[in-house]
């Protein structure tokens, strides 16, 4: 599998140890691993996601993509039921920790 150097060994060690989201640490993971000669399968079966899903985040690092996110869904909620939503958790825990 074809790796873009953009990081050392090294580096690529450093910076998924450190990392905080496990997920993003995967991804790093993954191309530390491409970069030490394993197969897509092999990475797949060594953190325990799919052959694609691995494919894909070797391709997104090879194109300089490496700290992208998902887009997600937009909220249904406006700012100000989010605002509430917020109060009203905060008071439910609260009141279970005492």
């Amino acid at each position: 599998m074809h790796i873009e150097l953009y990081h050392t060994t090294i580096e690529l060690k450093k910076i998924f140890r450190k990392e905080k989201d496990p997920r993003r640490a995967a991804r790093i993971r993954a191309v530390y691993l491409a970069q030490m000669g394993k197969t897509a399968p092999q990475i797949a079966q060594v953190l325990g996601y799919t052959r694609r899903v691995v494919q894909n985040w070797i391709y997104s690092y090879n194109r300089g993509l490496q700290d992208q996110t998902g887009r997600g869904t937009k909220a249904r909620l406006n700012a100000d039921q989010l605002q509430w939503l917020r109060q009203r958790i905060g008071a439910a825990q609260h009141r279970h920790a005492i």
